[in-house]
């Protein structure tokens, strides 16, 4: 029973770490970067992935966010 337990923790981890980078992904997209690279950066490297995505310009103009 044990190995079970264990093995729907990790699924479910990935499964929330997988949600949260596809979320931060999605933030990257409304900043106007397109690449995938960004849901990549966050599910393989966590926490600096996420920073990347905070830390990146706005490529768009304030009206363009609106629409």
């Amino acid at each position: 029973m044990g190995i079970w337990l264990i093995l729907i923790a990790v699924f479910v981890a990935l499964w929330i770490w997988w949600l949260i980078a596809d979320e931060f992904s999605t933030i990257a997209k409304y900043k106007g970067y397109n690449e995938s690279k960004y849901f990549w950066y966050c599910f393989l490297f966590g926490l600096v992935g996420y920073l990347t995505v905070i830390a990146l310009p706005a490529k768009k103009n304030r009206n363009d966010l609106d629409e």
